[in-house]
């Protein structure tokens, strides 16, 4: 089973097209490891996204800090927007995140 990399759509085949939206199910060639935990804020396993917040806080990933802003602002999962606060707070500190 492997997760499609544009919908999140679980398919039964690791490469190839997403039975749900058509595109490659697989993540573009060359995708970092930041790239990928990146993805996985808005992974519909709120697990996944949750863990994906709290490792890009520990790598201080300043690449992550607009996906960061988004999670934190926007979604239902209350962990999720928790953890992604406090990882921005890790990268960039509570000063520059109060206005």
């Amino acid at each position: 089973m492997s997760w499609c990399f544009h919908c999140y759509a679980v398919n039964d085949h690791p490469r190839g097209p997403c039975a749900v939206c058509g595109e490659p199910v697989e993540p573009p060639p060359g995708l970092s490891w930041t790239d990928s935990l990146i993805w996985a804020l808005r992974h519909p396993d709120g697990d996944r996204a949750v863990l994906a917040a709290r490792t890009l806080g520990r790598l201080r990933a300043r690449q992550s800090v607009p996906a960061l802003r988004t999670a934190a602002e926007a979604g239902a999962d209350v962990y999720l927007r928790a953890e992604a606060l406090r990882s921005l707070i890790t990268i960039e500190g509570a000063d520059a995140l109060r206005p």
